[in-house]
């Protein structure tokens, strides 16, 4: 409705100009007015579809080619991240020191319940012991799930992931 009220005004300024300046012929034309107006969207194509990686890092092999056909869960590409190397470098480390000092709370574990069965040690300085090889073994087992899940992390896994599993096609 403003639209037109618009127009309309407009066309009337127009005509009283028009006679202002002493024209007596009017002509009256319809014209389209295009609107345009920002809008947000996302357009895909249906015969392209997305290739993710799981760990962030740079492609050191690309198998396929652009416009190559694939198929669900084919290889794509190798992404590599050298910081995961390094990663797992620090967690072996750090289970080779939970792992002697696992051996060494063992060995004191073992002094104690030896020293208590003699009456030369307390209850409270066995329950340490306990306590402290209790510990490690939680340490432990902590610092081989990180690995587990650095491991899986670092494997090679880039692959297309179109539902159904229809052919795709990589990269057009």
């Amino acid at each position: 409705m403003i639209r037109r009220s618009a127009v309309l005004a407009l066309l009337f300024a127009g005509a009283f100009s028009a006679v202002a300046r002493g024209e007596t012929e009017l002509t009256v034309q319809l014209t389209q007015i295009s609107e345009q107006k920002a809008v947000f969207a996302s357009v895909e194509s249906v015969d392209v579809t997305r290739a993710r990686a799981r760990i962030a890092g740079l492609v050191r092999d690309l198998v396929v080619d652009e416009g190559s056909l694939v198929k669900r869960g084919q290889r794509l590409a190798l992404v590599v991240d050298a910081k995961l190397k390094l990663g797992l470098a620090a967690l072996d480390a750090r289970l080779a020191s939970l792992a002697a000092r696992r051996g060494l709370a063992e060995t004191a574990l073992k002094r104690a319940r030896r020293l208590h069965r003699s009456g030369n040690v307390s209850q409270a300085r066995l329950d340490e012991a306990v306590a402290n090889l209790d510990a490690l073994k939680a340490d432990t087992a902590a610092q081989q799930a990180e690995r587990a899940v650095l491991v899986q992390r670092a494997a090679p896994r880039v692959r297309c992931w179109r539902r159904p599993p229809a052919a795709c096609c990589a990269w057009r």
